[in-house]
């Protein structure tokens, strides 16, 4: 127990620290995501698809201006102040007066532009409470990144679990005391207030003297070089958030319920390769550049694993896409079942784009994210102009998916030009074993099986298959080889 404490809760060694903070990372995340999970599945069927709709859509708007308050400031202070630690307060005060400054202009246009760009009434009266949700997750957010820069995940880890222990629990309660999607954002609001309350109360040493440690001089220095982050996080707001904004400009509240249903079980799986990433980028970070061989080794190792694990969740999914969308959702979304076929498509596209996005960093190649997320981003809003008036939320996902396609298959390329590496080689038996596990999911859906009992022996039959397949992977990837000492 003794080594297990300091293995988790103490840095030791510079493989121990990226290892237990991979870990630390990884119970955020996931811990996160079911509890917000559970509670998005339970109001969903309570508020129906307008009601969702609303929700959703009031939440999309608000997070949309919100680019205005996030132009990069947390991670040229978390860049900074790991370079120079002794000047870490100076950093913090200067860059959080900025962060407070950009989170109430980004809230006055939320208020003040918000409701005449709208064509969902309904959302309207949510917008307060939405920007103030906002400012409360920007401001959070940056200062949990004094944690990054102690690199002490396992604090970030715990103040995120409780504020999403708390909004669900606070979403519940006021959704129980009146149906509305109101008291829904309401009890999101409130749980964000009392996780940002207890972060700045767990860091409130660093906030005793910020005017004291303000340093005029830096402001136009992390200005200048926030740009380029602001750009880049512009760029992924624009694709995050055009499918909602745009569904309730050309359609309505209930089409907008509906792709939100249908985009929510596949993001619940995006969080797996960022876990992968985070623990990899350090081995990318020093082997690029310097020993290619190696480098390509460990990149085309991580690149297969996210293909072992996403092709099954498509192939399974692609088979039981009514059954997934009944199970969690209930019979009111399964309008939502084309948009979530297509959507499971994003999967693939999106598990290695990580990996390519470090990749690309550890070059130093950062421009050619930037260009990535540009052909996306206005890939996604063309598309979305010609095939939501056409096939409605189907139009939408198929627009998603083609974005994702152009902006992560010229990350793709563009990796693939900076250090060769080679993947589909590797793939014949993953792509065999996926496809006989697709198979027998379709016979267990023929015999009626729960879906419960679908999945536990797909994935069962899936890893059983690999492992007499001798898919290499399987004893090659370990998270201590992708770690470097």
């Amino acid at each position: 127990m003794s080594k297990l404490r300091s293995f988790l809760f103490e840095n030791m060694a510079f493989r121990q620290t990226v290892a237990k903070n991979t870990i630390w990372q990884g119970v955020s995340i996931v811990v996160s995501r079911l509890v917000k999970a559970l509670l998005i599945i339970y109001v969903a069927r309570l508020l129906g698809t307008e009601g969702y709709g609303v929700f959703s859509y009031a939440v999309g708007l608000a997070g949309f201006f919100a680019i205005f308050s996030d132009i990069g400031v947390g991670g040229i202070f978390m860049r900074d102040a790991s370079r120079d630690p002794s000047a870490l307060q100076k950093y913090f005060s200067t860059a959080l007066v900025i962060k407070l400054s950009l989170t109430l202009v980004s809230s006055a246009l939320i208020l003040g532009v918000s409701p005449f760009i709208t064509k969902i009434p309904e959302a309207i009266p949510l917008l307060p409470l939405a920007a103030l949700l906002i400012a409360f997750d920007g401001i959070r957010d940056f200062t949990l990144a004094l944690a990054r820069v102690k690199e002490k995940m396992q604090i970030e880890a715990g103040l995120q679990i409780f504020t999403n222990v708390s909004i669900t629990i606070l979403g519940l309660l006021l959704i129980a005391f009146r149906k509305t999607p109101l008291f829904l954002v309401l009890g999101y609001t409130l749980g964000s207030g009392v996780g940002a309350l207890a972060t700045f109360w767990y860091f409130r040493s660093y906030f005793r003297n910020i005017r004291g440690f303000f340093e005029k001089s830096l402001v136009i220095t992390i200005l200048k070089e926030a740009w380029p982050f602001a750009f880049v996080g512009a760029l992924g707001v624009v694709m995050v958030n055009t499918d909602t904004l745009m569904l309730g400009w050309f359609m309505d509240a209930r089409a907008v319920g509906l792709y939100s249903a249908a985009l929510r079980p596949v993001q619940l799986f995006y969080f797996l390769p960022a876990i992968l990433s985070v623990s990899v980028f350090p081995a990318f970070s020093r082997l690029a550049g310097r020993e290619p061989a190696q480098f390509r080794k460990i990149f085309e190792t991580a690149l297969l694993l996210t293909f072992l694990i996403s092709l099954p969740i498509v192939a399974g999914g692609l088979i039981l896409p009514r059954e997934v969308i009944l199970f969690i959702f209930g019979p009111a979304y399964l309008g939502a079942t084309t948009a979530f076929t297509v959507l499971l498509f994003t999967i693939i596209t999106n598990f290695p784009a990580s990996l390519l996005v470090n990749g690309l960093f550890a070059h130093g190649k950062q421009k050619y994210y930037a260009v990535a997320l540009g052909l996306g981003a206005l890939g996604n809003v063309t598309l979305n102009l010609i095939f939501i008036p056409i096939y409605g939320i189907a139009g939408a996902a198929l627009g998603t998916l083609a974005a994702q396609f152009l902006a992560y298959g010229f990350m793709w390329l563009a990796l693939k030009r900076v250090a060769p590496f080679v993947l589909f080689r590797r793939l014949p038996r993953v792509s065999f074993a996926a496809l006989l596990m697709a198979l027998v999911v379709w016979g267990m859906k023929i015999l009626h099986l729960h879906i419960f009992l679908i999945v536990f022996l797909g994935i069962l039959f899936y890893f059983t298959l690999l492992f007499f397949l001798k898919e290499p992977s399987l004893e090659n990837i370990k998270l201590k080889n992708l770690i470097p000492r």
